[in-house]
């Protein structure tokens, strides 16, 4: 498994003089790699648990359930220090689908949540 994502990260091509022009191609990116960890990650829970796959809000599921639960922790901790910082939560530059989202809480979330969330 872990062969086949540096394969995939080598053969990625991504070009381009500014986020707009690469935006899309990154979220593809992240699509994929996202697919295959929660796919890989399905396959070491026993399956009395019903977990197959990633579920976002009304998980079914304790490890959905749980997952959901560490990540509103996270998002609240990463709101709070962009804060402190004095930067707008607004200001995305991946996940800006939606006005009025908080779009660099997302973006940022990202780094942390294996880390910190998944782990767990």
């Amino acid at each position: 498994m872990i062969s086949f994502l540096s394969n995939a990260i080598q053969n990625e091509k991504i070009q381009g003089t500014c986020i707009d022009d690469v935006r899309q191609s990154l979220q593809g990116f992240e699509g994929n790699s996202s697919r295959i960890y929660w796919t890989s990650l399905s396959a070491t829970f026993p399956p009395d648990l019903g977990f197959q796959g990633r579920a976002g809000r009304y998980a079914q599921d304790p490890i959905n359930s749980m997952l959901n639960y560490g990540y509103g922790i996270l998002q609240g901790e990463v709101l709070r220090a962009i804060h402190f910082a004095g930067l707008d939560p607004y200001g995305g530059y991946l996940h800006v689908d939606r006005s009025g989202r908080s779009s660099l809480v997302f973006d940022l979330m990202e780094e942390f949540r294996q880390q910190v969330v998944d782990k767990v």
